[in-house]
């Protein structure tokens, strides 16, 4: 379990959703699905920056990118 610390490094859903050129809708539906590594807080969800990065590695060699 992250640190109280550590939580307040995770990103928001919109925040994540800018960085992976998502809806924030989509990207609670990645949360909720356990797809991304998050936490659900009283104010939504809290996703790990570094999931979010491995998230978006994925879907650029799917599509054929860096």
């Amino acid at each position: 379990m992250p640190s109280i610390q550590d939580f307040e490094r995770w990103l928001t859903t919109g925040d994540t959703a800018s960085r992976l050129g998502k809806t924030r809708q989509g990207v609670v539906w990645l949360c909720e699905n356990k797809r991304l590594r998050a936490a659900r807080t009283a104010l939504g969800w809290l996703v790990d920056p570094k999931d979010a990065e491995r998230f978006a590695g994925e879907q650029r060699e799917k599509k054929g990118g860096k």
